[in-house]
């Protein structure tokens, strides 16, 4: 910022990966100092602002209330908006920006001076059937902190709280990171005394996701995530680095009915740690 060659910083409120959300009541003032716009990638956590405006609130509430002082905004409703994949928006706080996608054919006129969506849309030609089911859907199930979607957000937060502690007393698992909002990610051991090699780990992942996986009875499916050495080497000092990265498990617990399951799924993954373990 400081050499006046960046025009944009990019602030994230919840990483596809982990979760992880950015400072951004930090990063606006200091962006603004140097002349740089903010745009925020809301995309997967925006719907956790709702969280922000409780008393309450589980979450860091400073970064989601700072998303109204940035310029640009995308957030994706088929995430925790309950909608099919497709619903997405990018919302500008200065609307003249909209001139900068105008876009005009031979066949194509307009009845008003003012820029409106059929103009400057990025996708052009699309059904409106996603914008009706959003629509429907906030009739349903408000935007509002303690009811409608926010009492959804509200049981995902609170279903990786409690497996996050849950895993923070098991000698089978570890945190990569305290989650920030709704997705966890950990790793078994193959042992809990003694230096443990980065390889051991992700082989021992790779068997306990196959495993949870080919239950006859009780599948359990999780998701994987590949981890770089600096992320996790100041927070776990017992791995030894013979390969620069490790594989995780990761579990996004986004529905209310995650909730209800943590101790099961805690249960399972225990279960298949210690049978892969001998």
């Amino acid at each position: 910022l400081q050499s006046g060659q960046v025009g944009t910083v990019v602030a994230t409120t919840g990483t596809t990966g982990l979760g992880a959300v950015d400072a951004v009541h930090e990063i606006i003032p200091r962006a603004r100092a140097a002349g740089a716009r903010v745009h925020v990638d809301a995309a997967y956590g925006g719907f956790f602002g709702l969280l922000a405006k409780r008393t309450d609130s589980t979450i860091d509430s400073a970064p989601f209330r700072a998303i109204a002082e940035s310029d640009s905004v995308v957030i994706d409703p088929h995430k925790h908006g309950l909608q099919p994949y497709g619903c997405g928006s990018v919302l500008f706080r200065d609307p003249d920006v909209g001139h900068f996608y105008v876009h005009d054919s031979p066949y194509t006129y307009f009845t008003s001076d003012e820029l409106h969506l059929g103009e400057i849309s990025l996708e052009c030609s699309r059904a409106g059937a996603a914008a009706a089911a959003l629509w429907a859907t906030i009739e349903c199930l408000p935007l509002v902190p303690d009811e409608g979607l926010g009492a959804i957000v509200a049981c995902a937060r609170e279903a990786a709280l409690q497996w996050s502690r849950l895993i923070g007393t098991s000698s089978r698992m570890r945190l990569v990171v305290e989650p920030d909002l709704d997705i966890i990610n950990f790793y078994p051991v193959p042992s809990d005394s003694g230096p443990i090699r980065a390889s051991d780990i992700s082989t021992l992942t790779d068997s306990v996701f196959r495993t949870l996986m080919d239950d006859p009875d009780d599948p359990i499916f999780l998701a994987k995530l590949v981890v770089k050495q600096e992320l996790l080497a100041e927070r776990d000092r017992s791995i030894e680095w013979d390969v620069p990265t490790l594989t995780v498990l990761r579990s996004v617990l986004m529905k209310p009915e995650h909730l209800a399951w943590v101790p099961h799924l805690h249960a399972s993954v225990e279960r298949a740690v210690a049978r892969n373990t001998g």
